[in-house]
């Protein structure tokens, strides 16, 4: 997992002593599409006949899709004619009533369930754009498989 990173420029090595800050990358600069691309491109290692379906690709392919189906949710741009008309149904941001109300819907949990969600099929359905905002507002994010 560290050698596909490092290759495809997704995860650097970095001395962190006082001569070498200059020389650290701020952060990497590059589309999410990209990035995105770069990771579905990882391959899928098995280290014996007993570990089947355990690799990094098993595990990562589906949360990509996922990211890449809500990125092409609808909600993900402000238009600024929406933003005009109403703020408050056009804004990310809940209001700090809603925001108290709502302890809970603040983490994003990735479950199977949602990774096979079948209205994430078609473009544009309404259920994506609620779960797109669920997933990019939230606070805390769990990507860990379920048991």
């Amino acid at each position: 997992m560290i050698k596909f990173l490092s290759t495809k420029g997704l995860l650097y090595f970095v001395d962190f002593s006082p001569a070498s800050l200059d020389r650290v990358p701020d952060c990497p600069v590059g589309d999410i599409n990209n990035i995105l691309a770069a990771l579905k491109q990882c391959p899928s290692y098995q280290i014996d006949k007993n570990h089947t379906n355990c690799g990094l690709r098993t595990r990562l392919l589906p949360i990509v899709e996922y990211i890449q189906t809500m990125l092409s949710s609808n909600i993900i741009a402000v238009t600024t004619s929406s933003w005009r008309k109403n703020r408050t149904a056009a804004t990310w941001a809940p209001d700090d009533e809603k925001r108290h109300r709502d302890q809970d819907e603040q983490s994003f949990r990735f479950t199977r369930s949602l990774a096979g969600d079948q209205r994430l099929r078609y473009e544009g359905a309404l259920a994506a754009d609620r779960m797109a905002k669920q997933m990019f507002t939230a606070t805390t994010w769990d990507w860990t498989p379920e048991d």
